[in-house]
């Protein structure tokens, strides 16, 4: 994709959001391309291709979260760049902890729409009763 615009990039960001909330890891087959790199933050060990992707969704979103609520802004959309400010909330499965996570995500994508190249940076914090 040369170009993309910030309905599509809207569009993109549901079907990421959708994903989390119902712990789907299957659905980032539809969010990236096959050979995507995933970046969790500047100083951590990349992901690349999509089964990478896949198994950090499963041990993730599914299998450790869950009453996940995802909320986001587009900040920008240049070329065929997003760039978004993102929070999301969810309890740790079979742990008494809350975790509220606040961040910004930068995707490109291919000319199919697909994310090719995900970076994000973000904080959280754990709420332990």
């Amino acid at each position: 994709m040369d170009t993309i615009d910030f309905k599509q990039f809207e569009a993109w960001l549901n079907r990421y959001k959708n994903a989390w909330e119902e712990r789907n890891p299957a659905a980032v087959d539809e969010l990236y391309a096959g050979d995507a790199e995933y970046n969790e933050s500047p100083f951590s060990t990349n992901l690349k291709g999509i089964e990478q992707i896949r198994r950090y969704w499963e041990e993730g979103a599914r299998d450790s979260q869950m009453n996940i609520q995802f909320a986001y802004e587009i900040i920008a959309v240049k070329s065929n760049r997003g760039f978004a400010k993102w929070t999301a909330e969810f309890d740790r499965v079979g742990r008494k902890i809350h975790v509220k996570l606040d961040g910004i995500l930068e995707a490109h994508f291919n000319e199919k729409g697909k994310a090719m190249l995900f970076n994000e940076w973000w904080h959280r914090k754990e709420i332990k009763p």
